[in-house]
Order: C-alpha cells, then structure tokens, then sequence
C-alpha cells in the first residue's frame, strides 16, 4: 500500500474518531487531555473496523462467495466515511459493517470483539488468514444466529426455525464445543469401520479389473467403494480433524478448555 494510502485511511480513521470523541454543549469544561482521552478511546473501540473494512480485497471469488455482503460492505464503508449515515443509525451501521467483514475475511459472523480477536490472531503470527478461515469451517464451530429462539423466521415450516436455533450461541458469538465421550466412541468405531472395509472393497474392485472382468459385479464395487470412502471421510472429518482443529483454533484464540460438549 503506497503511503498516499495510508495517510488517506489514517486521515479518515481520524476524521471519524474526532467526530466520535468531540465534546458536546455539556462537555465544554472538559481538559485537552479529557478530549484526547476520548478520541483515543473512540479510535481504538469501533472506528477500526471502518479501515478494516475499507482495505479488504475483494476478489472475483469472494464476489462470487458472498455477493451480498460484498456489496453492503462497500455501500456501508462509502456511508460512513462520507458521514451519510445519521448519528442514531451509526452504530447499528457499524455492527452490519463487522459481520459483513468477518463473513468475507474468516467466514463467519461474529460481533466486533470475536472479529478483533481473530485479527489479531493473524496479525500476531499465531496463524495465517487462510489457516484460521479453514479452522472454523470445523465441526465443532458455530456462530450465532440473529433469529431469536423460539421465534420462526419460516412461519409454515417452524421446525426448520427450531433446528436452525438449536444449541446455536446468541448473534455474533462464536462457540467452540467439544464432542461427549460417547459421540467420539462412535466416531473412532465408524471410522475404524468404514476405513476397513473401503480397503477390503478397493482390494476386490482392483482384483476384479485386473481379471479382466466387465460385468454387473465391477458396477456394485464401484458404488460400494464409493460409498465406503465417502463414510470414511466424513467420519474422519467429524472425529479426528475436527478434534484436531479444535485443539489449533483454542491454541491460536488462546481459548480456555471448552465447557460444551456436544
């Protein structure tokens, strides 16, 4: 980023912190040190979040990845800069801005201060952007959702409502739950089960295409291998990787041990 840049994005961080932290009528026997106290405080509380978002790079597939918020981020940060948006509409305006961020740069939606903390994760060296956007792709990870439990955003249909909400945190947390004992038996089990006999079935189908033989059978092993290698997979992806990446993302977000199991 050239140095025009910088000053234009410091210029308008500050800009928007003085307007923050200026006195008011009732202010007015406030000291320079009060006054810069509260400009201080306004820079580092929610002002960052307007650069952040303004020096996000916005790339064809994150265009096509989340078109929607793409779009409202660039609006909400040429609002905001320009000082369109009306003092009482700000902060909510902010908010919009945080999630819209945090969608596009670690692919959830989270409040400012889990945003930070993931910034920060990232600006430390503790982990790189990609590693930490594909670590809370984990099973075991869940941001809130911003339907109320017990409403129904789906009037017909309220038990999608239900299961949507269900063991969801509240809007713009982020959960980190670890599975029960018994979910990881079965896991290992499943895994231990499908990984042998996808071997078994891989084995048979080589065997079979190395005799030469082109019949009903070679089909059925086709989808049989398939079948188990996909349950592989998938058990592996639910149990070890995502007991794993559980782990890396508590260590990164210096987490304490989770008191959630799933």
């Amino acid at each position: 980023m050239s140095s025009d840049e910088d000053r234009a994005r410091l210029l308008a961080a500050l800009t928007l912190a003085f307007r923050s932290g200026a006195a008011t009528d009732a202010d007015t026997n406030e000291s320079f040190e009060e006054r810069l106290a509260r400009v201080g405080a306004a820079m580092r509380g929610r002002h960052w979040q307007i650069t952040v978002a303004r020096d996000l790079r916005l790339g064809p597939l994150v265009w096509l990845s989340h078109p929607w918020h793409c779009l409202k981020l660039r609006a909400l940060v040429r609002q905001l800069l320009s000082g369109a948006i009306a003092p009482h509409d700000e902060q909510r305006s902010l908010k919009l801005l945080t999630r819209c961020a945090a969608m596009i740069e670690f692919g959830v939606d989270v409040n400012a201060t889990w945003y930070r903390r993931l910034r920060e994760a990232v600006a430390s060296g503790r982990a790189t952007a990609p590693e930490l956007r594909a670590l809370l792709r984990g099973a075991t990870v869940w941001w809130g959702t911003s339907l109320a439990k017990g409403t129904s955003k789906w009037a017909a249909i309220p038990v999608l409502s239900w299961l949507w909400t269900m063991g969801r945190p509240e809007a713009g947390e982020l959960l980190l739950s670890e599975h029960h004992w018994v979910t990881k038996s079965l896991l290992t089990a499943l895994l231990m089960f499908s990984g042998a006999a996808f071997a078994i079935v891989l084995i048979a189908l080589g065997r079979h295409v190395a005799a030469g033989n082109a019949d009903s059978k070679t089909a059925g092993l086709i989808v049989a291998t398939y079948s188990y290698g996909l349950l592989f997979w998938a058990s592996w992806w639910l149990g070890p990787h995502s007991w794993s990446s559980l782990r890396r993302l508590r260590a990164i977000l210096q987490l304490p041990n989770p008191c959630r199991s799933a």
